[in-house]
């Protein structure tokens, strides 16, 4: 909640949350002792307010963020801002190429050594279609390529409520 509160200074007064985001925002949120995942929670819930409270919009993205193990978010809070990105002729976020790193540098970002761990979160994030790769055999190099639902996701769990592109300064070619 106060991180929520830190991006909502300066709102309308009066503004709040779909009941039903409001509520697994709260349940789920305070599941987690972990900084990444509630700055996660508490930027969302703030994506999520309104003046009058009916954009329900953001559920997908609590479901998706539910899912979500530390190590998981970890990644994504590194490759989430750190791709190169460009609009569509629509004006839709995606990956412009793909984001590789070296095994040292994941167990660092996600504070893990387990590489059989490693493995099994990479693939389910490839699997709720965050990411667009995982670890390869016969590669030394791991894809953590965002998708465009992770740019979006990430988006809105910093509080950001209109086009991805927009928080990440991305402007159209």
């Amino acid at each position: 909640l106060n991180a929520a509160q830190d991006r909502l200074n300066g709102a309308p007064q009066g503004v709040h949350a779909h009941p039903r985001l409001v509520a697994a925002i709260l349940e789920n949120g305070s599941w987690s002792d972990d900084r990444t995942i509630q700055v996660f929670w508490g930027g969302l819930l703030a994506a999520s307010c309104s003046e009058d409270g009916s954009d329900d919009g953001n559920i997908i993205f609590a479901k998706l963020l539910g899912q979500l193990t530390s190590l998981q978010a970890h990644v994504l809070a590194h490759a989430c801002p750190t791709c190169k990105k460009s609009l569509s002729n629509l004006g839709l976020i995606t990956p412009d190429g793909s984001l590789a790193i070296e095994m040292n540098e994941l167990m660092s970002i996600s504070q893990s050594s387990d590489v059989h761990r490693l493995d099994r979160e990479l693939d389910n994030l490839r699997d709720l279609g965050l990411i667009h790769g995982g670890i390869h055999l016969g590669s030394s190099e791991i894809d953590i390529t965002p998708t465009s639902l992770a740019l979006n996701l990430y988006a809105r769990c910093h509080g950001h409520k209109g086009p991805p592109g927009d928080f990440f300064g991305v402007k159209p070619a």
